[in-house]
Order: structure tokens, then C-alpha cells, then sequence
């Protein structure tokens, strides 16, 4: 793992594995990607005390998730068990509600936030799930793609045939490094 990237490895409820957000530091300060659940916050803050004045950025076809509170809002396939067992279990109540300040959106080039790197839309586990590719091949996808017990695309997907054609989309960028949203990173070529 490059020396400027931090892992913060925060828990899921009920012992249900853990979610990986990344601290990587660039020469404009730091930039967070992911944020792992709420019932996380004060273990995430505890680790991010420096960085509270970052803007929140995400794809737009996610924002409601968070403007609303709802992980499924721009989802087209709902599982209604899963749904309501993730309303109890993550706690996405009107106190984690927010507004992001800016649309991260396919080819946006985020070199002017201190980090080499651009926005690469991979939709599939959202409408909204993106990947920010540096310049140095280090690919940072969230939940689109999983390292638990192998690399994969996540067992939660929205849409399974638009994330295998994500996964086409990223064999033919320059990728070395993966790094998900659970599990270690791993090379590409082991997907």
C-alpha cells in the first residue's frame, strides 16, 4: 500500500465484518473515501480529527441516499427483508442526513483537490458506485468490488450484469492496486 494512504478499518454491526474507508493524504491535505456506516461515526471522527472541514462528495445518482437516509433510494432492485434489517442495523436516521457539496461524476479530474487521480463510473452494486483511479494505477472502488475471502464484486449488487460490464470498463484502464471496501487490496488481475 502507498505510504500516503491510511486504512480505517471500522466494524458492522453484529460482528457482520467490517468496512474499509481510506485516508489518503495529498500535498491539499486529505481526502477521505468511504465513510463505513453510521453507527461508526464516533470511531471514524475519533480517527479523522483533523479533517472535519472536507467537502462530501459522491455520484449524484447516489445523493439521496444520504439526503434522505435511505442506502436504497436509487436502487432498482430492493430486497424488502434486507431492506428493512438494514434500516435496524445501520441506523440512517435524520442525524446522519447531509447534503454533498460536491457531484463526483465519470472523467472528473480531482487533481484539483491535491489527489492525481479521476472519477470512474462503475455502476452495479448503485447507480451511483464509482471508482477514483490515480494516476499511479491505484484504483479505490468502496462496494463495487470485495477482497473477503477472494476478489469479486460484492455480494449486494443492484444490477449483477451492469457491474460485470464495470468490470470489463476497468480491464481496460491501467490498474494496479484495488482497494474495496472490505477486505485487503488486491491486483486486478486476480478478479
Amino acid at each position: 500500500m502507498p505510504s500516503h494512504v491510511n486504512t480505517i478499518t471500522t466494524a458492522l454491526p453484529y460482528h457482520l465484518g467490517s468496512v474499509n474507508c481510506y485516508l489518503v493524504q495529498t500535498d491539499a491535505g486529505y481526502i477521505l473515501i468511504d465513510t463505513g456506516c453510521s453507527n461508526q461515526r464516533a470511531a471514524l471522527e475519533q480517527a479523522l480529527r483533523r479533517t472535519f472541514d472536507a467537502p462530501l462528495a459522491m455520484h449524484p445518482a447516489d445523493f439521496a441516499m444520504i439526503t434522505r437516509g435511505d442506502m436504497f433510494a436509487s436502487r432498482d432492485h430492493r430486497n424488502p427483508i434486507f431492506q428493512a434489517v438494514a434500516a435496524r442495523l445501520f441506523k440512517f436516521g435524520k442525524a446522519n442526513y447531509v447534503t454533498p457539496d460536491l457531484p463526483l461524476t465519470e472523467g472528473l479530474d480531482l487533481s484539483t483537490y491535491g489527489l492525481d487521480a479521476t472519477v470512474i463510473s462503475l455502476p452495479g452494486h448503485s447507480h451511483g458506485s464509482i471508482g477514483l483511479l490515480t494516476a499511479g494505477g491505484d484504483l479505490f472502488v468502496g462496494d463495487p468490488l470485495e477482497n473477503v475471502k477472494r476478489p469479486a464484486l460484492n455480494s449486494i449488487m443492484d444490477d449483477r450484469r451492469t457491474a460485470q460490464a464495470s468490470v470489463v470498463k476497468l480491464r481496460r484502464l491501467s490498474v494496479k492496486t484495488v482497494y474495496a471496501g472490505h477486505g485487503v487490496p488486491f491486483s486486478l488481475t486476480d478478479l
